[in-house]
């Protein structure tokens, strides 16, 4: 157990570990000693809601993003702050620098993002690379073409010394930006979703709360829709943390209007095909039919995946129990971690191990994704063709 922990913290910055892992232990243990009455769906607050929607919400939206899919292949940010490439039925890596006769290797490249000037989370949408810069101690929501070649500045949004917690979902000719880190803050601070425009750079604030150890996380767009959970600690010390909840939240893009969609201690969602899944920590994943008044359960929880995320590819639901796992460190170390892949009804298809992931992706139609923790450039991946039987993990940087 110990020589997988030091692996990992070797693998992991000081940052990444105190914002990313232990962010989501405190998670864990938050929705574990939620004290109040839990409260069923406002079924009226779905209503038009299709899981339509051009922005990549499958990939772990209360995780990583330095991985983005392309039509071809996939962008990758990697910890030196490169920005590749890879052509997985290739097998080609390319850093995204179009200079000619670059040798990628020094901070010329077109591909090179180190020395504090941005950090490393990437999206794409709309045929364009999105990723935030930094300057002077300020987090600039920035763009640029798939080449590499051109970049500018959108918007300024919020100070940021470096620490990569801040996150982004793409709406229409917007993005919704939020800091997702603050579980562990100890004075009362504001946390916010900010609505910026991709053409003028025009900011405007859609939602705002205030606490001590307050969260913004799992922010995903369905439709019109920007839905987002709001987490909360009540105490924290070295020996225990007591937490809850506020529930599951909605903004709607065309009539500026914030709902609460429910307060049960939902861990994550996933709106498909008509209906949205979502996981309860503790009591396991439901299902409703957007325009029906009745949940059910679909699958019970196991005593190694009690709180999982939830993401889909179109075919199968899909969950993973990472945060869980890390929180049940002592006893599990890292060897339970799966992805479980569930039809629409529940019924489990398979359970994919990832025993020595530093981080579980999900991905899209064609690949699954996790980071192994004995390489920091331990990408791993599988392709879905054989998803029912589990296939090979393949290592992208062999």
């Amino acid at each position: 157990m110990n020589f997988m922990k030091n692996n990992y913290l070797k693998v992991l910055t000081p940052i990444i570990f105190a914002v990313v892992i232990v962010t989501a232990s405190l998670i864990y243990i938050l929705s574990h000693r939620n004290t109040e009455a839990e409260v069923g769906m406002n079924y009226a607050s779905l209503d038009g809601v299709n899981g339509d929607s051009d922005f990549q919400n499958y990939w772990d939206t209360d995780g990583w993003y330095d991985l983005a899919a392309v039509e071809d292949g996939y962008y990758y940010m990697n910890f030196d702050q490169m920005l590749l490439f890879l052509n997985l039925e290739t097998n080609d890596v390319i850093p995204v620098c179009a200079k000619p006769e670059c040798n990628h290797k020094s901070s010329g490249c077109n591909a090179f993002f180190g020395d504090g000037e941005a950090l490393r989370s990437i999206y794409y949408y709309r045929g364009y690379i999105y990723y935030f810069g930094l300057s002077n101690g300020m987090a600039q929501l920035c763009r640029m073409d798939k080449s590499g070649t051109t970049r500018e500045s959108i918007a300024e949004l919020m100070p940021n010394d470096g620490v990569d917690s801040i996150r982004a979902v793409f709406q229409d000719e917007y993005a919704f930006i939020y800091d997702g880190a603050g579980l562990t803050d100890e004075q009362e601070t504001t946390k916010s979703i900010i609505k910026v425009s991709l053409t003028a750079g025009n900011k405007k604030t859609v939602y705002e709360v205030k606490g001590k150890g307050i969260s913004i996380t799992n922010v995903k767009c369905f439709g019109d829709k920007i839905f987002f959970t709001v987490r909360e600690a009540d105490s924290i010390s070295n020996e225990a943390m007591s937490v809850h909840s506020r529930g599951l939240f909605s903004y709607s893009c065309s009539n500026d209007v914030i709902e609460e969609v429910s307060r049960q201690n939902i861990n994550d969602y996933y709106v498909v095909d008509g209906a949205m899944y979502y996981f309860v920590t503790g009591e396991g994943l439901y299902k409703i039919d957007i325009g029906s008044d009745v949940s059910q359960k679909i699958w019970e929880p196991t005593d190694k995946c009690d709180m999982c995320s939830v993401s889909s590819d179109g075919k199968y639901i899909y969950l993973n129990n990472h945060k869980y796992c890390y929180y049940l460190w002592e006893l599990y170390g890292f060897s339970e971690n799966r992805y479980i892949v569930l039809d629409k009804d529940g019924k489990v298809i398979n359970e994919i191990l990832c025993p020595d992931a530093l981080a579980l992706y999900f991905g899209d139609d064609r690949y699954l994704f996790y980071k192994s923790m004995y390489d920091a450039e331990g990408l791993m991946y599988m392709k879905k063709d054989d998803i029912e039987t589990g296939g090979d993990w393949k290592q992208v940087f062999e």
